[in-house]
């Protein structure tokens, strides 16, 4: 039994030591995401009409609520008019968002980084990919 226990911690041993080997061969990417999305050359177009959306909806809940007489009534129609906004600023930016992963990947895959992180979730190390990402989707527009 003794001998059992004595190899089954040896082998839990070397386990560890060569999952520690793997990872230390992990180049790890980091990049400030709210900087990129900022960056991108079609944030400006896109927040515009974001904006006009917004604008949009809450003129057709104006004049929805002047229609409702019922406090409940009026509380689905806030929520059904909030989520049809929020619904439309997804679809108007999934584009952006799309891009930027795409961007992430070619200059995570040039610097031969294999996993990237948001920087805000990172307090020290990784190789900042931010700008190359901001130059990589400069490029393609």
């Amino acid at each position: 039994m003794k001998k059992f226990f004595r190899v089954s911690t040896l082998l839990a041993a070397l386990t560890l030591v060569i999952a520690g080997a793997a990872y230390a061969d992990t180049k790890i990417g980091v990049a400030d995401m709210q900087r990129i999305l900022f960056n991108h050359p079609n944030f400006a177009q896109v927040s515009k009409r974001i904006e006009a959306v917004y604008r949009s909806k809450e003129q057709e809940l104006k004049s929805a609520l002047e229609k409702v007489t019922d406090k409940k009534k009026g509380a689905e129609t806030i929520e059904a008019k909030r989520r049809e906004a929020a619904q439309e600023e997804m679809k108007l930016k999934e584009p952006i968002y799309k891009e930027i992963r795409q961007a992430v990947r070619t200059v995570a895959k040039n610097k031969g980084c294999d996993v990237v992180l948001d920087s805000q979730a990172v307090q020290f190390g990784g190789v900042d990919l931010t700008a190359d990402v901001i130059n990589e989707l400069k490029k393609k527009k």
